[in-house]
């Protein structure tokens, strides 16, 4: 068991741009704490004129919870709002369970990393919910 003093409580959030594809790396735990940090470069990123496609690489997420949960659901449905494709990619262990879990796994477009959801993004790829890579299966 994990104790809070043993977890890396640092989260930081990029992003940058391929292609037509905005792509949002956040990396440490998406919980309380950090959730404001990656909504407030959600807000700037849904600023810009133009957001065809929101690739988020949760491969770096080490943790979640409900209100990291929050802002992927209300992501989702500004990207549907804007008419954006909102991509996952690099989601594993927990956050794989999280989204069964809760029945939101097929809410969304799940990559295994972020060449595939480029890919698919680029129509390069038919399928659009890819299994998840998970490497504890």
């Amino acid at each position: 068991m994990t104790s809070a003093t043993d977890r890396d409580p640092a989260f930081a959030v990029s992003a940058g741009l391929h292609d037509d594809a905005i792509i949002v790396r956040p990396a440490g735990e998406l919980d309380l704490a950090s959730t404001p940090i990656l909504r407030a470069q959600l807000e700037r990123i849904w600023a810009l004129p133009d957001v065809a496609v929101l690739i988020m690489d949760l491969s770096e997420v080490t943790f979640c919870d409900s209100t990291g949960l929050a802002v992927l659901i209300a992501t989702l449905r500004r990207s549907r709002e804007r008419g954006a494709r909102l991509m996952l990619a690099g989601i594993t262990g927990m956050l794989v369970r999280l989204l069964a879990l809760t029945g939101l796994r097929d809410a969304f477009a799940i990559y295994p990393d972020v060449t595939e959801a480029l890919r698919a993004a680029a129509g390069r790829s038919a399928d659009h919910s890819a299994e998840p890579h998970n490497p504890a299966s």
